[in-house]
């Protein structure tokens, strides 16, 4: 027994003086790296020919630094440090609350936002700056027309704007902090069924009470039996935020998530009672659900407190934290995995060798491992939250929307829409008919079909060939016919895009009388994916098969 004791004892005393001696080994590397660098900061400023600026040459090392571990990693200066509890709090800027564009030399209104002074001011999207104040904008750079129209909240600006098919129109606006709200919209889906929405765009600062609130909303409806939680393109934020969201669908002391890294490790677990436990849930996903998003949905799946529909998440598994350097500056820096709460981690992108050879990989689908949900379903970590139900990612725009867009068309369609007829009927009743679709078809033929589709490009690069090649002669005649087919064909290319281009010119209408809100009540009724969440939550049997209830 003695001899077993001494031999432990040995090798006690052996481990730890190789951890010293590996200790010591890397303080050694780093001071001498330490060193190294500050000789060569020295004898650049010392000798380099030409006087350097020591802050500009000390940041662009730092940002070089933590650009090579990973992407998250981020350094601030004091200026840029103390910008950053905005963001958490999702302050923008302070202005008028409008989105703007470059135009012909000129600052044209976008998407003027929901609840903000451009919009209680009735200025619309497709208005022209002419002056602010008392300065005319037109030639001016758009970063200096914006910097006219920030400023301190409360203030006032006066702005004068050219309206088509109107004319010029003067408002004076109180400029306000541009808040991006967390939960951007809420309503009871279907009355008949009892179904619920709510869109998360973000966990920010005071998320939890945004979710809280719009929760106990429609909960104040009778009816209400079910809620879909859209958190398709959430781009993540506080780690906080989103255990405290988890919290309001399951019970008080649960863990949501472990963080583990080099100086962390513990369970971040609910702290409150929750408003409802049993109403059945669903969450709708894509790969822009991120962070955040993820730690939600995930833990949500784990303890098979809702089903997931939608694509596979983003993949982001690692939780980043700020520390403070010194003199006012901060490190955004990943500092923990995350785990949920069957014990899985989701990240995708492998970055431990990034800082040596700039590269990162994807980790195999090999590496996978089987984890269980409270009631035993089978998920698996890397690579993001598998939904429960997969879905084929709703299609974006096409070709021809693009050049329609590129072109402006389908934009100023809709401003000489707005600015000369009147709608009556509720932002959901809003349809482009096929009698709207030929009037947008004669207001592109107006403007001579100025839009732009790929075969013109191939046929541009086929004439300057025939120029390199001195060839034009021979086929002069004949590209010209094939030109002239082409830009003939464009009307016949519109209509055979009838139902994408209706689809996109009643989106940007039901916006310039509706704004966001509007929008959303328009399509939400037609989502391919809302309507297969409503298809699941209204069909009890099916939903306790997903969810593996007993």
């Amino acid at each position: 027994m003695k001899k077993y004791f001494f031999y432990i004892l040995s090798i006690t005393v052996l481990l730890s003086t190789s951890a010293f001696l590996i200790t010591s080994a890397e303080e050694e590397k780093d001071s001498k790296n330490l060193s190294l660098f500050s000789s060569v900061f020295k004898m650049l400023k010392d000798q380099f020919v030409d006087t350097l600026d020591s802050d500009f040459l000390i940041r662009r090392a730092i940002d070089g630094m933590v650009k090579s571990v990973d992407p998250h990693t981020v350094f601030f200066d004091e200026k840029e440090s103390a910008e950053r509890g905005k963001v958490w709090q999702g302050i923008q800027y302070s202005g008028i609350g409008a989105r703007v564009t470059n135009r012909d030399s000129s600052v044209v209104i976008t998407s003027p936002l929901e609840g903000y002074g451009a919009q209680l001011n009735d200025l619309r999207a497709g208005d022209v700056y002419v002056k602010i104040d008392s300065m005319f904008v037109k030639g001016l750079p758009m970063d200096s027309v914006i910097a006219r129209l920030r400023g301190n909240a409360e203030t006032a600006v006066n702005v004068t704007v050219d309206r088509p098919y109107v004319g010029i129109v003067n408002k004076t606006i109180t400029r306000k902090q541009i808040v991006t709200p967390s939960i951007a919209f809420y309503t009871m889906l279907d009355t008949a069924t009892g179904v619920g929405y709510i869109q998360v765009q973000q966990f920010l600062s005071g998320s939890d009470h945004q979710f809280e609130n719009a929760v106990k909303e429609l909960k104040k409806n009778p009816r209400l039996k079910s809620i879909i939680l859209d958190l398709r393109d959430n781009t993540g934020g506080l780690v906080e935020e989103a255990v405290n969201c988890v919290n309001v669908f399951v019970p008080k002391n649960t863990i949501v998530i472990h963080l583990h890294g080099k100086a962390t490790d513990y369970n971040n677990v609910t702290h409150n009672e929750p408003i409802d436990t049993v109403m059945p849930l669903v969450i709708l996903t894509n790969n822009n659900t991120i962070s955040a998003g993820e730690i939600f949905t995930g833990a949500m799946q784990d303890l098979d407190r809702a089903v997931i529909i939608g694509q596979k998440t983003f993949g982001k598994g690692l939780v980043q934290g700020t520390r403070f350097p010194g003199y006012g500056t901060s490190l955004y820096v990943t500092a923990a995995r995350y785990y949920t709460p069957s014990g899985r981690c989701i990240q995708k992108r492998d970055y431990s060798k990034r800082y040596i050879n700039g590269q990162e990989t994807i980790f195999s689908d090999t590496l996978k491992k089987v984890f269980y949900t409270r009631n035993g379903r089978k998920v698996y970590d890397i690579g993001g939250i598998e939904p429960d139900i997969k879905t084929e990612p709703q299609q974006g725009s096409t070709p021809v929307i693009d050049a329609l867009n590129k072109a402006y068309l389908i934009f100023d369609y809709a401003t000489y829409f707005r600015n000369t007829k009147t709608i009556k009927v509720p932002a959901n009743k809003i349809e482009v008919t096929d009698i709207g679709f030929y009037d947008f078809i004669r207001f592109v033929e107006k403007k001579k079909y100025n839009f732009k589709i790929a075969e013109e490009d191939k046929l541009k690069e086929f004439e300057e060939l025939m120029k390199k090649d001195n060839t034009s002669h021979i086929f002069s005649k004949k590209y010209k016919a094939l030109y002239d087919q082409v830009i003939n064909s464009k009307k016949d290319i519109l209509i055979e895009n009838k139902e994408a281009i209706k689809k996109a010119l009643q989106r940007e209408i039901v916006l310039r009388y509706y704004y966001n809100t509007g929008m959303m009540e328009n399509t939400i009724l037609s989502d391919p994916e809302i309507l297969k969440a409503k298809e699941v939550l209204n069909n009890p049997k099916i939903y306790s098969e997903i969810l593996n209830k007993k």
